[in-house]
């Protein structure tokens, strides 16, 4: 029995209407949709995606919200998504940066399959995708290609614990262009908290964090502190887009210390 299964059974009330299932290697894959909003379920109690059907540009998540405020701090050329899902953060980067260059790095072609039919995601000569697991995909990678890396990989139910292993986070600094960023989202920082951030601040001169609603958000970059400027147009200019206040989440964000 599945756990949209299991909630008939229990009679608990599901999370909208099921419009489409569908399944692979790795398990169900679920799009709900509730009024407005469309979401999407890898056979869990956790959306892995959601979207407002009339604002399909708006965040609705503010774990999203917070990771596009790398925004504030970089210009980017060229983008790196690992983890895909419903594609909530191509869908709204593809629409404020016009002129940036996207690769997408999703582990299950159903899962892409199921965002291009149902999550209105990009499909045009500046959206690439791969699929194949991103830890494994990392490594190929040429050198100082990519100005932003999000990483947000998560199964059902938790964030691969490969995220935040050390050679992973050493592949994603050698991806980065001289200034890049690294913004990884986490349910919780890993238990090792203080090993895992005395490990990135090897790596990384720079580490922020943003939490908000049970999730953590790392933003790692290669330029030092002293260096970075916050360009609030930027921001304000997604805001526009999107139809919702994002500045005000700059004041979440802290530097980390260690």
């Amino acid at each position: 029995m599945n756990w949209f299964e299991r909630l008939h059974y229990l009679n608990i009330k599901v999370p909208g209407d099921v419009i489409h299932r569908t399944s692979d290697r790795h398990g169900d894959i679920f799009v709900f949709d509730d009024m407005d909003y469309r979401m999407l379920n890898f056979n869990s109690p956790f959306e892995q995606s959601s979207m407002s059907l009339s604002h399909p540009y708006r965040l609705t998540h503010t774990y999203t919200q917070l990771m596009i405020l790398v925004l504030a701090y970089i210009q980017p050329n060229h983008i790196s998504l690992l983890g895909l899902g419903g594609g909530s953060l191509l869908r709204t980067l593809h629409k404020v940066l016009p002129e940036c260059f996207f690769t997408v790095i999703e582990l299950r072609e159903q899962v892409l399959a199921v965002a291009k039919e149902y999550f209105f995601i990009p499909i045009d000569k500046r959206v690439n995708f791969i699929i194949n697991d991103a830890i494994i995909e990392i490594k190929k990678t040429k050198k100082a290609c990519s100005d932003i890396i999000f990483s947000d990989l998560f199964g059902p139910y938790n964030v691969v614990p490969a995220q935040a292993q050390y050679s992973f986070l050493k592949e994603c600094y050698r991806t980065l262009t001289s200034n890049g960023w690294l913004v990884m989202n986490f349910h919780k920082l890993p238990d090792n908290e203080d090993i895992f951030l005395r490990k990135l601040r090897l790596i990384f001169p720079t580490v922020i964090i943003g939490s908000e609603a049970g999730h953590f958000i790392i933003f790692a970059s290669k330029s030092k502190a002293s260096l970075l400027t916050t360009n609030t147009d930027r921001i304000e200019s997604i805001e526009e887009h999107t139809q919702q206040d994002l500045l005000s989440l700059l004041l979440q964000l802290k530097h980390c210390s260690l």
